[in-house]
């Protein structure tokens, strides 16, 4: 038997099994809603994607301790900008790499 009627006689079987399920008629009716799920599909990542991505616990406001961590988010901000656009030895994707251990975030 060649390959690729192997991989025909594959694919048949997937679909049997999920038409079994019902699963395939419902991919094939709503398949724009399930397609995110099933199919990877890369976002570009923006520095406004990290910075609203972890949200800092500040000190209360008006506090010393505030106003640092205010300023410090500043710079935190300029620095992804910077990141964004290629002006850092880091890029936003190995940020997020060493942040959360993902390599791309999904559409």
């Amino acid at each position: 038997m060649g390959l690729s009627i192997f991989c025909i006689q594959m694919g048949q079987r997937f679909k049997d099994g999920l038409a079994g399920l019902g699963f395939l008629h419902a991919l094939q009716q709503h398949s724009s809603v399930s397609s995110p799920v099933l199919c990877f599909s890369a976002k570009a990542l923006t520095a406004s994607d990290l910075e609203t991505m972890f949200r800092p616990d500040l000190s209360p406001a008006g506090s010393n301790r505030w106003q640092k961590e205010a300023k410090t988010l500043g710079f935190w901000a300029d620095y992804l900008l910077d990141s964004e656009e290629k002006m850092t030895a880091v890029s936003l994707e190995e940020l997020l790499m060493f942040a959360t251990g993902l390599a791309a975030l999904f559409k």
